[in-house]
This record gives C-alpha cells, sequence and structure tokens, in this order.
C-alpha cells in the first residue's frame, strides 16, 4: 500500500494533496462516508467495491483510510492510496 493522495476537509473546503479525484468526487465521496463511518474512522483497501463511483478513480485510490475530527463540525482528513493488488 502507498498512499497517492490526501485531502483535509476542513469548514467546508477541501485542501488537496498528491493525486486526488476532482473535488466535486470528493464532495460526493464525503457524503457517502457520512452513512458509512462509525467511530470517527473508515478504512478499506478495496473502495470500489464498496462505493461504485470510486471505480474510475481506481488507479489513484482504491483505498481510503478516512479520519472524522470531529463528526459533529463535518471535518475529515482522507488518506487515498493505491492497493498495489488492484495495480494494472
Amino acid at each position: 500500500m502507498s498512499a497517492q493522495g490526501a485531502a483535509i476537509y476542513w469548514n467546508g473546503e477541501f485542501t488537496a494533496l498528491g493525486k486526488t479525484p476532482d473535488p466535486n468526487a470528493l464532495h460526493r465521496l464525503l457524503e457517502w462516508l457520512e452513512s458509512h463511518t462509525e467511530d470517527n474512522l473508515f478504512y478499506t483497501d478495496a473502495l470500489p467495491s464498496l462505493y461504485q463511483e470510486a471505480e474510475s478513480h481506481r488507479s489513484i485510490a482504491s483505498g481510503l483510510i478516512a479520519l472524522t475530527i470531529p463528526k459533529t463540525n463535518r471535518n475529515y482528513i482522507l488518506e487515498l492510496f493505491q492497493n498495489r493488488s488492484s495495480h494494472l
């Protein structure tokens, strides 16, 4: 596993580093995460199998670690990574 990019969502705005999906795709991912995050943490090394829209970003974001800081304010840190087994 190697990180391709990261995004911080703070006070309604993204700061992205490295390779990440476009801001609109990141917003849709956050909407999806809100109903799939427990205990302020979400992790998967197979994001496209759980979130179909991620299929189009498989080459840069087949995995995800998301941390909510704090959940009530809807602030997130996202680390997007490419699972070596999904690399084409």
